[in-house]
């Protein structure tokens, strides 16, 4: 089955995540759909003989039966999972290192983009993993108040992490109220959303990142308004939209060091990947098309930890995965790394960086596999 049969199912999953508050009347929309893809005998053909061209990529099968939900990190050859029994750890390329290592009795609900850190819920309480010493640290008691509605797994729309390192950790079963804890500063902050936005009507998304002490997320206020990417100061509760424009929409984005927004997403009427500057008030392209149909998710990216190196996954049009080096606002040295593969999701469910940055990981699916099931890595060497 090939990716533009399917854009339309990723549409809906990734809008089924936003939270709509309107007067007295509140509607959440059901959860995300898995697509299912079969890669036929013909086409496993031809992925073997266009192998050594695509940057030496490498199929690492897997032991277990796994959707792409459930493999949380991929580093330096060894993968992060949750499993039937718990959270589980598991070499890929050497066949002495592949019996799997119980981590943790239970499930985790994340783990941090850097690999260090998982988030999990024990009894009452939320606690965090350091995964390299096996040391755990609890970072809220949910049965004090005001946190006791979080005890409702049922009604759990945000349990994980809100940064890249695992420092952040956001909750939410309340529409409308958020808590992002500080696990460094042992501090918990409350976000009310109609308080902070002073607005009785307004819509979320559940994409959030904190940075420099902020909260980013995406926010429509008024009825039926278009999200756009507000900014929360955790202290002060200050809130701020961050792009004036209106002739914009956002799909994913992520903030960078610089104070800049990489988003994917549509400006006057083009689909593409920008990077918005907060400070010049300037949006640069990195890559665009005109959109011919309002509303698709053209393109989805995944960044490097050190920003340096980004993916981009042309959705509509082709089934096909790009590398690049991202410098001064450019896409240079920008190749096709990943085509006629079978992605069960977009590129930043599915990518994983090495933290040393010469590797990254794709996870595939492929004939016989369950609806969103996982049946190998496939391990690509950087070509910086």
């Amino acid at each position: 089955m090939k990716l533009e049969s399917l854009k339309n199912s990723w549409f809906v999953g990734l809008i089924a995540g936003m939270v709509v508050i309107g007067g007295c009347s509140i509607v959440e929309a059901g959860s995300p759909q898995t697509a299912s893809y079969v890669l036929s005998e013909d086409v496993r053909t031809e992925l073997g003989k266009m192998e050594a061209p695509l940057l030496d990529g490498k199929l690492l099968p897997i032991d277990e039966e796994l959707s792409y939900e459930d493999i949380l990190s991929i580093q330096n050859g060894r993968m992060l999972y949750n499993g039937n029994e718990g959270f589980y750890s598991a070499g890929l390329e050497d066949d002495e290192d592949r019996k799997p290592v119980k981590l943790l009795e239970e499930p985790v609900n994340d783990v941090a983009l850097n690999g260090k850190k998982a988030l999990y819920d024990s009894g009452t309480s939320a606690y965090i993993l350091n995964i390299a010493t096996g040391d755990s640290t609890e970072i809220l008691d949910k049965s004090r108040e005001p946190y006791k509605t979080l005890l409702s797994k049922d009604q759990m729309m945000l349990n994980r992490f809100a940064d890249a390192e695992g420092r952040y950790a956001a909750f939410s079963t309340e529409v409308g109220v958020l808590y992002i804890v500080d696990s460094v500063e042992a501090n918990v902050y409350e976000i009310r959303l109609e308080e902070v936005l002073d607005a009785q009507s307004y819509s979320y998304e559940h994409e959030l990142q904190v940075a420099d002490g902020a909260l980013y997320m995406k926010i429509g206020v008024g009825s039926g308004a278009q999200s756009s990417l507000y900014k929360i100061e955790l202290e002060s509760l200050r809130s701020e939209k961050i792009i004036a424009e209106e002739e914009y929409s956002i799909w994913s984005f992520h903030t960078l060091s610089n104070g800049s927004v990489l988003f994917d997403g549509q400006h006057k009427n083009e689909d593409g990947v920008y990077i918005y500057d907060p400070a010049t008030d300037k949006f640069t392209t990195l890559l665009s098309k005109p959109d011919a149909d309002r509303g698709r998710y053209t393109y989805a990216f995944s960044l490097s930890p050190d920003e340096n190196r980004i993916l981009i996954h042309d959705v509509v049009d082709k089934d096909e995965i790009s590398s690049a080096e991202l410098k001064d606002g450019q896409l240079l040295n920008k190749i096709t790394v990943m085509k006629g593969y079978p992605l069960p999701a977009v590129i930043w469910l599915l990518a994983c960086w090495d933290p040393n940055e010469s590797s990254f990981y794709v996870k595939l699916a492929y004939e016989g596999e369950a609806s969103g099931k996982i049946g190998s890595i496939v391990k690509f060497k950087s070509i910086l």
